[in-house]
């Protein structure tokens, strides 16, 4: 049996991807694909975080491993057409198995690289400010 989200994620969701998918994204919304990741596979599904700091925490690892752009698409989860269910692999991360409407997306906003070398994004991730991101 599916575990599914009892009640909505309060505040807006977080998709990361790179800033190429942008208009496409506001144009047809966001589109569930099958994938994987460190030999994770899944079917048809797009992931979201929900916080904006655990959203960082997932751009620092596809702009180390992908290289490119990043940017964050900010979803209201009230106006998507399907459920939403927990990450088992991220806490702060949710799925669903559907596209994602245009209308349900509230806004775009670029990752600032810079925050990563904040304090506040540093004890987050449990890293001395002397330590360096590797």
């Amino acid at each position: 049996m599916k575990k599914t989200v009892s009640a909505l994620p309060e505040g807006l969701l977080y998709h990361v991807t790179n800033s190429e998918n942008r208009g496409a994204i506001l144009r047809d919304g966001l589109k569930a694909k099958d994938g994987s990741w460190h030999g994770v596979k899944w079917k048809r599904r797009v992931f979201f975080v929900t916080t904006r700091i655990g959203a960082y925490e997932m751009a620092i690892n596809f702009i180390h491993e992908r290289r490119g752009e990043y940017i964050f698409v900010l979803v209201d989860p009230a106006k998507m057409r399907s459920r939403i269910r927990p990450d088992k692999d991220y806490d702060q991360g949710v799925w669903t198995d559907a596209d994602v409407p245009p209308e349900a997306i509230k806004g775009v906003e670029p990752v600032d690289e810079e925050f990563f070398e904040s304090t506040e994004f540093l004890t987050y991730m449990g890293i001395d400010e002397d330590d360096e991101l590797a």
